[in-house]
């Protein structure tokens, strides 16, 4: 099999999932916690949220509840506050974008608390890495987005006010872009960093060519708007946002082979030769689909009306009537008009009687001609028997 992965790079390529469940288990696999909590269990109240990405569906309740109250599609979540505790009616939030193992800068969060579970923010702004997070918990991150293949996209943490610790309780590989409440100034900005980062993360041999200086960050010069450009530019140093992972090591290698193992071109097997009478013999034998009552129906129909739907003793062998006309019916040459065409003459007639008689090979002797001859009779009562006893089967 040809292995395009040697030849193409894409990222994300073994990022195989994103639901919150996923988050919650990957994330107690990497960190020790979890933000997962089980519903039947739990005593207080929580959050469901759709393990669907960017669903927005998400709703309080009350814990413990039933088994048949669980909705199976949703994950359920503790409630983690992430505020100023002086303004308690104000929630945080952090976006970290993630680059390999680059972290170019945060956006930091602030929202209504009302509004906890929407994307309107009453502001956002641009820090650095380790403006909310510490070198340790960054390195954390980088290692945990590693660990479920995320080399590109944005990750929401809240710091919770109870225990201090930090929770990924959203994974995006493909995040919505410009952010609600980030000014245009900073948007461009936001974005230039970001293209800095992807340069020096996957395409290091070009970043002489197409990486950005500090002084060329804000390049708002040619806006429409006249007024975005009489100002000072802004001048960032991307050194002191920026945070770089260390001992990052993405083993590609591994996981493309336990990813592709299951493709491996197997050795060709000959093919099997099957035995004519031993598959007659294992196919089914009549409808096996037909259920009880339609086979006593059946049966009791072909009993009661044998004589309707089949006649065997009206029906005279073709040959000895003639076609077109009925088949109990004597050719019209063998018996003159005003008689009875089903009498037969016998063979001794004396000469001189009148000549009423039908030819002798039009009958046999000594039976009359509405007969069916004995041998279709016999055949046509054994097939119906043998198809009788088929379907009884």
């Amino acid at each position: 099999m040809f292995d395009f992965t040697k030849q193409m790079r894409f990222l994300n390529f073994f990022l195989v999932n994103t639901s919150k469940e996923f988050v919650a288990k990957s994330m107690e696999e990497h960190f020790g916690y979890t933000f997962k909590i089980n519903p039947r269990t739990f005593n207080g109240y929580c959050i469901a949220k759709h393990n669907g990405n960017g669903t927005k569906s998400c709703f309080f309740l009350k814990c413990p509840i039933n088994a048949d109250e669980v909705f199976h599609d949703h994950c359920y979540q503790k409630i983690i506050n992430y505020s100023n505790k002086s303004d308690s009616s104000t929630l945080y939030e952090l976006r970290v974008p993630i680059f390999k193992n680059i972290i170019p800068f945060t956006f930091f969060k602030t929202r209504n608390k009302g509004l906890r579970f929407t994307s309107k923010n009453r502001s956002m702004e641009i820090v650095p890495a380790t403006a909310h997070l510490s070198e340790q918990e960054c390195q954390n991150i980088i290692m945990y987005c590693r660990r479920i293949g995320l080399e590109y996209g944005e990750i929401d943490i809240l710091r919770s006010d109870d225990d201090g610790k930090i929770y990924i309780i959203d994974v995006n590989n493909t995040p919505w872009w410009p952010p609600n409440k980030l000014g245009d100034i900073d948007r461009n900005i936001a974005l230039n960093m970001m293209w800095n980062a992807l340069i020096q993360g996957f395409f290091p041999e070009k970043m002489g060519t197409y990486y950005i200086p500090d002084d060329h960050l804000d390049d708002f010069v040619n806006h429409k708007k006249p007024e975005k450009n009489n100002r000072n530019r802004k001048i960032i140093n991307q050194e002191q946002f920026r945070f770089i992972g260390k001992d990052y090591e993405f083993p590609y290698q591994k996981m493309r082979d336990e990813l592709f193992a299951n493709y491996k071109k197997k050795p060709p097997q000959p093919p099997q030769q099957v035995d004519p009478q031993a598959a007659l013999q294992a196919a089914p034998q009549g409808n096996t689909n037909k259920s009880k009552d339609e086979k006593k129906k059946w049966a009791k129909k072909n009993q009661n009306g044998k004589s309707q739907n089949i006649k065997p003793q009206a029906v005279v062998a073709s040959q000895a009537a003639p076609q077109g006309k009925p088949q109990n019916a004597v050719a019209p040459q063998a018996a003159p008009q005003g008689k009875p065409q089903n009498a037969v003459a016998p063979q001794a007639a004396p000469q001189g009687k009148p000549q009423n008689a039908v030819a002798p090979q039009a009958a046999p002797q000594g039976k009359p001609q509405n007969a069916v001859a004995p041998q279709a009779a016999q055949q046509g009562k054994q097939q119906e028997e043998k198809k009788h006893k088929k379907f009884l089967k």
